[in-house]
């Protein structure tokens, strides 16, 4: 959905009516952030009942090593292409993941959402753990809670809609008004590990939740442009964040069988970080030859990010990942918490 988003992006006056129903993929970025949040959320409960505890410092730095090495490299790539072209100064708030709080993000725009994610990692287990000291069991005012601070970005979205002009930065970006989907994400995962018999309740209905999600998104351009800021959005997150839960737990659906849908998913980070900057090398190739076809451009915009997407995975991610396997695995079990485990079941 981003990737279409960002490839249209470029052609909107050359395709107009496209545009007009593509430009739905930039919502692809809520959907990462549900899909993100139940991600998370599931191996942090995981954890919780299989050793009685969660180690803190392993699970934040397991996160940061699978994603933060690859943004180091893309984001050397970028700046030298942004020095390049423009010899502006490097801005070292992109080390620590500052710059979705600026007015306007001055290069590699995408990254936002990984400062999102970056923050996110750092807070939530902190505050699971904290919630976990408040209720030893699995309780209905543990989601309701999570449930109360997803509104928190919603009603701070409110506050700001009316602030004008808007620039490509804070007022979109700050974690603190972006983060609902991750949270109702973690919220429906305690659901699923805690509470497994509501969410079969909610199965009944997977197909009028799917088709809910895309009417929604389809609709979107109809709705006032202010409201889809602070209530259309978060209606959009919570339905992707509920459709996301109902298609874990779907035990029917077969779709992971299908060839293309794993490769896609194990590249999606790589394509993700480097899809603007092969289609910036690819615009200005089409420049150079003069290419007028419009359909032809955006193919092989759609192509080569596929490819270098791929390439940067297969050199770059895998390798990382498989040391992390080695370096930081996922949890150790000492023999207290084996029999804290087997008693626990």
């Amino acid at each position: 959905m981003v990737l279409v988003y960002h490839s249209t992006q470029i052609f909107a006056n050359e395709w107009p009516m496209i545009w007009q129903f593509t430009r739905v993929g930039f919502f692809g970025v809520d959907l990462f952030f549900a899909l993100s949040g139940y991600l998370i959320g599931s191996l942090f409960f995981k954890e919780k009942i299989k050793t009685g505890k969660v180690c803190i410092s392993r699970f934040i730095l397991r996160r940061i090593s699978r994603t933060v090495p690859p943004y180091f490299i893309v984001l050397g790539l970028s700046y030298i292409a942004v020095y390049l072209y423009r010899n502006e100064a490097f801005d070292f708030g992109y080390f620590v993941f500052a710059q979705n709080y600026y007015l306007e993000i001055p290069f590699f725009f995408i990254s936002w959402s990984l400062c999102v994610e970056e923050h996110f990692y750092l807070l939530l287990p902190v505050m699971l753990t904290l919630l976990f000291g408040l209720f030893k069991k699995p309780n209905l005012l543990f989601v309701v809670i999570l449930f109360a601070m997803s509104l928190i970005p919603l009603s701070l979205r409110v506050m700001y809609q009316e602030i004008d002009p808007k620039p490509f930065g804070f007022y979109h970006t700050a974690t603190h008004l972006r983060f609902d989907p991750l949270i109702l994400g973690v919220m429906y995962a305690y659901i699923s590990a805690y509470m497994k018999t509501a969410l079969i309740r909610i199965l009944k209905y997977k197909h009028a939740i799917y088709i809910l999600a895309v009417l929604l998104l389809l609709s979107y351009s109809l709705w006032p442009v202010q409201w889809m800021y602070s209530v259309g959005a978060y209606i959009i997150g919570f339905s992707f964040a509920t459709a996301v839960a109902v298609c874990c737990e779907d035990k029917c659906w077969s779709i992971s069988r299908i060839t293309l849908v794993p490769i896609t998913a194990k590249i999606s980070y790589a394509i993700y970080l480097t899809h603007v900057l092969s289609t910036h090398v690819l615009v200005k190739l089409f420049e150079w030859l003069e290419l007028e076809t419009v359909a032809l451009k955006f193919y092989l915009i759609i192509i080569m990010a596929g490819i270098v997407g791929f390439l940067f995975y297969k050199l770059i991610e895998e390798p990382i990942m498989n040391w992390r396997k080695k370096a930081i695995p996922s949890y150790r079990r000492t023999r207290q918490e084996a029999d804290y485990a087997n008693t626990s079941h």
